[in-house]
């Protein structure tokens, strides 16, 4: 069996941007900020539609596998959509990215990435390198970006407490990209790929519900897609905090969910990998199909009052 591997910081920037040279016509690659330790973030969006649905993954630098799923599924609807393809045999790539575009952030949190993969000698400014090593913390599963602050808890949400002496409301570099990105677009919901026992620390659950009916039915619908019993728990959390779900959620009002996905150590071959892949990479297809669905039952609703 062929072991996993994991795609450096430059190996996920160049992804991208190749994946934008060569499929011109509908891909746009985009810097949407800069690290703490100067990295950029990059952002590809896929489509023609002016709404857009937003996905992101590796916000924590230790959920790495998230990061590949991302770059897989962009790599593939790229494909599809040149072809004129299907995938699954039930979501015609072409016909959904006409209508609503996919903004895909595979990697948040650079700093972080690379700290769990290489250490701490990877961050290149000198006084962040210092203070990080002098919290003797092991760099293997480290979440936070280069300034030790845990970014899914970094959003001005109306429930955000202060966990660190370096961390406010929206300090971060990172979570600042993302939040200009949220309010930058228009958006039909926001999808964040973390693995499973994030979810299950925060939440046990696939779907933030503040605002929710929609987002019910979305959640509702992707958990079709999963084949893990635990994966389909649809419970509306009791808690409320201070991760991007929230934020996105109090400023749109549109649906967030957090898509369940695996731990890092169940994953270590290029096969089990794939395994994993084949059950995620339709739900922001799925999520698009479904926002479709309910546009055009709203525009029957409308025509019949009109003509009642």
């Amino acid at each position: 069996m062929e072991d996993l591997k994991i795609s450096t910081y430059e190996s996920v920037y160049y992804q991208l941007r190749e994946l934008s040279q060569r499929y011109r016509e509908f891909t746009r690659f985009r810097m949407i900020g800069q690290s703490h330790d100067e990295r950029v973030i990059p952002m590809l969006e896929i489509g023609r539609g002016r709404e857009v649905l937003i996905c992101t993954a590796g916000i924590y630098g230790r959920e790495q596998k998230n990061v590949e799923f991302l770059l897989q599924m962009a790599a593939e609807y790229c494909q599809a959509y040149e072809c004129s393809r299907m995938i699954d045999r039930q979501y015609p790539v072409e016909e959904l990215l006409d209508q609503t575009s996919i903004c895909m952030i595979p990697l948040v949190n650079p700093d972080g990435y690379e700290i769990c993969r290489k250490g701490f000698s990877v961050i290149g400014n000198p006084i962040l390198r210092q203070m990080l090593k002098m919290l003797r913390k092991s760099n293997t599963d480290w979440k936070c970006n280069a300034r030790g602050v845990d970014l899914q808890g970094n959003f001005p949400t109306e429930d955000y407490q202060r966990t660190s002496i370096h961390d406010c409301a929206g300090s971060e570099n990172e979570t600042k990209a993302l939040m200009h990105v949220f309010k930058e677009y228009e958006s039909v919901g926001y999808l964040d790929f973390r693995n499973r026992e994030t979810v299950r620390r925060r939440s046990r659950n696939t779907l933030f519900l503040r605002y929710s009916r929609k987002g019910k039915r979305i959640a509702r619908s992707l958990s079709k897609l999963s084949k893990s019993r635990e994966r389909q728990q649809e419970r509306i959390p009791s808690y409320v905090g201070s991760s991007a779900l929230e934020y996105y959620s109090e400023l749109t009002g549109s649906p967030a969910v957090a898509v369940e996905t695996i731990e890092e150590s169940e994953i270590e071959t290029r096969e089990e990998f794939q395994e994993v892949y084949e059950e995620l990479r339709a739900i922001p297809l799925e999520f698009l199909q479904s926002e479709v669905g309910e546009q055009e039952r709203n525009k029957k609703k409308l025509a019949a009052k009109k003509t009642g």
